[in-house]
């Protein structure tokens, strides 16, 4: 682990105690800030979608990358068969899920640390 630590520093990817511990409330805010960058209509009902239904489900603290797919099937069973949700509005919800595990959405979570990470790599940088 530390080998991987050190070559993503030596890779220009800065490395925190941060960097993989994204939670679903952090991924889900990223979606929900680049529909607003990008002037999209629907924030109110992605927003709606992710405090009433997948939030509450995964809940928020968790860690992207304890996500599995069958959790998310899981999901979809429980939303379907317990809250009589329809195949529409779970596909939905999955959209703003899989819109979350998106590279980029991902990246928009690390880079709003930029400045935690800053922080942190001057604090352990070696002078000469």
């Amino acid at each position: 682990m530390l080998t991987s630590r050190l070559g993503d520093s030596g890779k220009g990817i800065a490395v925190s105690p941060k960097v993989g511990k994204i939670t679903l409330r952090e991924a889900l805010q990223a979606v929900i800030d680049d529909q607003r960058t990008r002037g999209r209509k629907s924030i109110d009902a992605t927003q709606r979608r992710i405090d009433l239904h997948v939030l509450p489900y995964f809940g928020p603290d968790r860690r992207m990358s304890t996500i599995s797919g069958q959790d998310i099937e899981s999901y979809r069973a429980f939303r379907m068969s317990e809250q009589k949700a329809s195949l529409a509005s779970t596909n939905r919800e999955l959209a703003v899920l899989r819109r979350a595990f998106r590279p980029e959405s991902l990246l928009n979570c690390v880079l709003a640390l930029r400045e935690e990470i800053r922080e942190v790599l001057k604090a352990t940088r070696v002078h000469h």
